[in-house]
């Protein structure tokens, strides 16, 4: 009798929803540490940063699904740092380094973390490197007095380098990223800055597989210091953005979009995160048709950064968000779709008073089996009206209210109401000051927050 009552236990549990193949961890076996970047290599994935120990360097490392390192590579020479990376077919690793003395150089090593050769570069520091269809790099680069683009094939040779922008008073550009759209097309983004205004402009370039102009054209300012955080390749003719932007009140916003390069046309821009105080959104990839992000939050001033897990549907809709570290800051520097469709954020964080490497591996629903704070959109309905707000404040939700607090923008709380489950509760807003307040809603499903402004 005892066997069957296992088994029946066994498949209980397998399908309880907990998250499979994902994790937090931190990078122990330095003194200190942090990463700088991260991309997916084969089945696995590549994180990339500074360590210090007896002596200090650069280090990459290669880690599997489940949180295991397979390996760990150490520069000799401390001072060229790693700016990105890259994977070929076979495993092999490219990583893009720069130091001002020597200049730019592309590192290989072997899938087990071999260093192979070492190979200069055109133009200084690397921004970003990536695969072609046909097993080539597109590498995109500052120069001196601009930005350089460049293709080499898998021996690290020059096939051309084309230049691009040339810095002048009007528009100094700054590299973003770059991606092959198609056999035929590959899109550069890069960012300028008005020197008058400091309004920023997105510029995306369409050019050849030989590197010759085809197109261009700006992105649309939404607001003043509209500034792009990441992109992402959709489709042939599509790509998805984050950033942010100021609102009203000067209170910055963050906004995800869906643009097609071909035509110039903003498919939907959607403000996102209203609710959040402050959030850094990047692209991971997309995954079983949901485009899937990662970055921080914070959601008072007086908390720290967490780690974010976000979905949206191609339609610009949130399906979710999650936050990841309560009491210590979770600092997301770069992040990339694994294997099997989930998140993979690395950045640092801290273990006591030294800072170490941090990574995050989500399953391919944006969860990580671990406690979490955050919010699943469908969970509850929460609304709060006016907004802006003068004397009163209505606030609905779909589950019992027992705790309602009151935050303003330098994280003092300014009000605290103890409820005892009422869906609807009227507010009182006059001792409340002009201002952003964060509205903080303990309920019968969990915890949400959601921003409004007093008059």
């Amino acid at each position: 009798m005892i066997r069957p009552v296992l088994i029946l236990v066994f498949i209980a549990f397998a399908y309880t929803g907990i998250a499979q193949n994902s994790f937090i961890q931190t990078v122990e076996d330095f003194s200190l540490s942090s990463l700088y970047g991260v991309f997916s290599a084969d089945d696995n994935f590549v994180t990339y940063g500074i360590y210090i120990d007896s002596t200090g360097s650069r280090m990459a490392r290669k880690t599997d699904t489940s949180g295991n390192t397979l390996w760990t590579w150490k520069a000799l020479d401390y001072t060229m740092n790693i700016y990105c990376g890259a994977a070929d077919g076979d495993g092999n690793i490219y990583l893009c380094r720069y130091r001002s003395s020597l200049g730019p150089r592309l590192l290989k090593l072997s899938p087990e973390g071999d260093s192979i050769w070492q190979k200069p570069l055109p133009g200084n520091q690397p921004i970003s490197i990536s695969r072609t269809h046909d097993d080539l790099f597109l590498l995109l680069s500052h120069a001196g007095n601009g930005l350089i683009f460049s293709k080499t094939d898998l021996s690290g040779d020059v096939i051309w380098s084309k230049q691009i922008s040339n810095i002048d008073l009007d528009d100094e550009r700054n590299g973003l990223t770059h991606f092959e759209m198609s056999d035929s097309a590959i899109l550069i983004i890069t960012q300028s800055s008005e020197p008058l205004f400091g309004d920023y402009i997105t510029y995306f370039q369409l050019f050849s597989q030989a590197g010759d102009s085809l197109s261009e054209f700006s992105f649309p300012v939404y607001g003043p210091q509209q500034i792009v955080y990441s992109a992402f390749r959709l489709n042939d003719h599509e790509v998805a953005l984050t950033g942010k932007y100021q609102g009203e009140y000067n209170v910055d916003q963050r906004f995800v979009s869906r643009i097609n390069v071909l035509s110039g046309e903003v498919v939907w821009y959607k403000t996102v995160l209203q609710d959040i105080l402050n959030a850094r959104l990047l692209i991971a990839g997309v995954s079983e048709n949901r485009i899937m992000i990662s970055g921080n939050i914070q959601n008072t001033v007086n908390m720290p950064l967490q780690a974010l897990s976000m979905g949206m549907t191609l339609d610009g809709d949130v399906l979710f968000y999650r936050g990841y570290g309560v009491n210590i800051l979770q600092d997301i520097s770069s992040v990339c779709l694994a294997a099997d469709g989930g998140i993979v954020a690395a950045g640092h964080t801290y273990s006591g008073d030294k800072m170490k490497g941090f990574i995050m591996k989500t399953d391919h629903n944006g969860m990580v089996n671990v406690l979490g704070t955050g919010s699943v959109t469908s969970r509850i309905i929460l609304n709060c009206y006016p907004n802006p707000v003068v004397d009163r404040l209505c606030i609905e939700t779909s589950a019992g209210i027992r705790l309602i607090e009151l935050f303003d923008a330098n994280g003092r709380k300014t009000g605290q109401t103890e409820c005892y489950g009422n869906k609807k509760i009227m507010l009182p807003m006059n001792a409340q000051r002009p201002g952003l307040l964060l509205v903080r809603v303990v309920h019968d499903q969990g915890v949400d927050c959601i921003k409004v402004m007093v008059r």
